[in-house]
Order: C-alpha cells, then structure tokens, then sequence
C-alpha cells in the first residue's frame, strides 16, 4: 500500500521520503550527545518486512571495480558512483538519455597505479535538504591504493564541482572499506547538516572502524573542518581481532526526537582461510538513550563480501535494510533483513542468480536501490523495492 503525507507535517514529510544515505567517539556535535558514554539503546521492533524487489536491470555495459554506490537528491534523480577498471570515479544518472548506465561521466583524474596494493574504495552521499548553490549536491569519498589517503569531492548531481578532490589530512594509511552518510537539516535526532565517515586501516590489522565527520555551517562545505579520526569505541569493547573487511554507514531517517539516527555495520572474517564465512555486526545511534548502542551481531546468516545498509522513510515511522551476501562459490546470493532496526531476524533472498555480490544500496525517490555484480558474467545490475 502506499503512502501520504498529510497535515502540518506534510512539508516534512516529503522532504524525509527523499533522503537516503551509503559511526562513532567523540565526532558528532554537541547536538548528538556524549559518544563516549556507555548507555545502550533499547530494541524497538518497529520495522515490517521490506516491499519486494523488482526485476535486476543492467547498467549499461560498465565494469565497475568497485561500487556503484547509491546517492539520492531532492528533485535531480538517482544517481550512482563508481570506480571503473580504469582506477577514476564516474558518474551515471537516472533522468540521462537511457537512464542509469547509458551515459558515464568520469569525475576524477588521479592515474591507475597497477603496482600499488590494494584497490581503490568508494562511497558517497546526496546532501539533501540544502539550497542555493548547495542544492542537489552529493559528497564523493575515494580512497586512494596508491597513498592510501582518503580524497573528498563536493559536486551537483549535474557535474558542478563546488570543492574538487581534496585528501582529509591523516597520518594513518586507510583500507578499501568505506562508509559515509549525510544527517540533513531537517533530521529530527541527533546532529543536522553533519557528514559522516567510517573506514578502516592496514596498520591495525583492520581491527577498527573509524569514524570521522564535518558539518555544513549554514550550508557552507570548509574542507579545513573535518576532525580526526577516531577508533569507535562501543559499549561492550568489541574488537574485530580477525579484521573487517566491509563497512556501511548510513542516517536512519527518525521520526522523532527519541528514536535512532544512524545505524553502521562492520563484516568480520572470522579466519582468513574462512573468508566465505564472516559474521555481519551492526551498532544503533540514539542521543536520548545515551549514544552508541553495543555492536549486535545479525543473526541467522554467514556473510560473504560486501554489506550495505539503506533507511527507509515514511512520516511516522522507518525502517533499515541490512543487504549481505551469502554462500560459497556458484551458490553466492544477496540476503536483506530488517533487524539492523529492530526488525525481525531473518533473512531474505533477493533473486535467483549467483554467484552475485552485492555492491552498494541507498534509498531515493520513495525506493530502496541495491547494486550488485554477477561475478561470472561481470554484468552489474540494480533492483529496487518500494520503502515504506
């Protein structure tokens, strides 16, 4: 069944239908509380069963090494991030002539480098709910295998550059894992007008998330602004001593000022003989139960490459999908589950193809988008499913 808005918070509501996203000490504002305290965050099943997904669609003939992620806008469409087998980022829109994968635009120049380690990571987020020369804007976020520095790009969904590639300074050398998420204006919990990152690092053994952020002040991106980054430190001290080989991050759309705001999630293989087998872990924000909840493991399901996270919105209520792969070799499909948000524990296949990976998800126009990869046929592929 669908939706309305309706009433004084019809403005509201409609603005929050479009958002989306692709956590943790001391880099949220004051706004959000002490991350560093050790409350926890009641479990509220409040999430139905995600609407079902629609047929896989091709885009277009690209062979994206990385991604594509998922970035929404207010009124610019769907947009989805890459890194192409030539090492640069690119771009494709839904409202192109022949929609998503028909025209690429590529956005970055920094150089293949088939020596270094390693692969290049991507992520991004649509900063929706800004206006002026802010309007249907996206942040790009790439780590580099050859510095292994993280670069940001600030840019309209249309291809207007408002800040170019510019690293976040560190001393620390990242991993391919990336994660980031925009907490608009008009989110009713935690910070507002905030981005946020989370990755990981070779020089820990990837035994950490780290989380970084920058706010917009009054709509205004200043590279100059973004902090350090810091090792999560969740109640229950949990270490990923076997190391972590994905990270999602993303806002979670609350109704209201007691609810969750963002949700990040961490795969940990358990041994690397034992890739195929890794275990999915996922913490809930809330500022007015006291931060960070504990990391929670998913139940129910043995993980396998990427994992995703996309909210969905609705003016009363949300929900969060958790996608994950699962199996081993030709059996390898995408899973989506809700209880990332409380929902219920389970586990649901999406498609009868494999061996499929998934690669990105995010929400945008009222729809939940998942990417994925066919890795026999290298053929990329979205579907999407109706939010609530």
């Amino acid at each position: 069944m669908g939706r309305t808005c309706r009433g004084r918070v019809a403005d509201k509501c409609h603005q929050l239908l479009a958002y989306s996203i692709s956590v943790a000490v001391g880099v949220l504002s004051a706004g959000c509380g002490n991350l560093d305290q050790t409350g926890t965050e009641p479990i509220a099943s409040q999430e139905s069963a995600l609407r079902a997904f629609g047929p896989w669609t091709p885009i277009g003939t690209v062979r994206f090494i990385n991604g594509p992620v998922v970035v929404n806008s207010d009124s610019a469409g769907t947009t989805l991030v890459g890194i192409n087998t030539d090492g640069e980022v690119y771009t494709t829109n839904d409202r192109d002539p022949g929609g998503l994968g028909a025209r690429l635009n590529k956005i970055s120049s920094f150089g293949t480098c088939t020596t270094c380690p390693g692969t290049p990571g991507i992520a991004a987020a649509g900063l929706t709910g800004e206006s002026g020369s802010m309007a249907n804007t996206m942040a790009i976020a790439f780590k580099s295998n050859a510095d292994q520095k993280i670069y940001i790009r600030i840019q309209t969904l249309s291809g207007t550059v408002i800040h170019d590639w510019d690293p976040i300074p560190s001393p620390i050398a990242f991993d391919v894992p990336l994660g980031l998420a925009w907490l608009p204006r008009t989110s009713h919990s935690g910070s507002q007008e905030r981005l946020l990152l989370v990755t990981t690092s070779p020089t820990d053994d990837r035994n950490y998330v780290y989380i970084n952020g920058v706010s917009l002040a009054n709509g205004v991106y200043n590279h100059a602004d973004w902090g350090t980054f810091t090792k999560m430190a969740l109640p229950g001290g949990k270490l990923f001593t076997q190391g972590i080989t994905a990270v999602a991050l993303a806002w979670a759309c609350p109704p209201s000022s007691t609810d969750y705001s963002l949700v990040v999630a961490s795969e940990e293989a358990p041994t690397a003989a034992n890739f195929p087998q890794s275990q999915t872990f996922y913490a809930r924000y809330n500022a007015s139960s006291g931060g960070w909840s504990s990391w929670n493991l998913a139940q129910n399901l043995l993980t396998r490459g990427n994992i995703a996270l996309a909210p969905g919105c609705s003016e009363f209520g949300h929900e969060m999908s958790l996608f994950a792969g699962s199996g081993v070799g030709t059996a390898l499909r995408p899973y989506v589950t809700m209880q990332a948000g409380g929902g219920s524990t389970t586990w649901s296949a999406i498609g009868t193809d494999s061996p499929v990976f998934v690669r990105g998800a995010g929400l945008s126009s009222g729809r939940v988008f998942l990417t994925l990869k066919n890795d026999s046929t290298k053929v990329q592929s979205y579907t999407t499913a109706l939010a609530p």
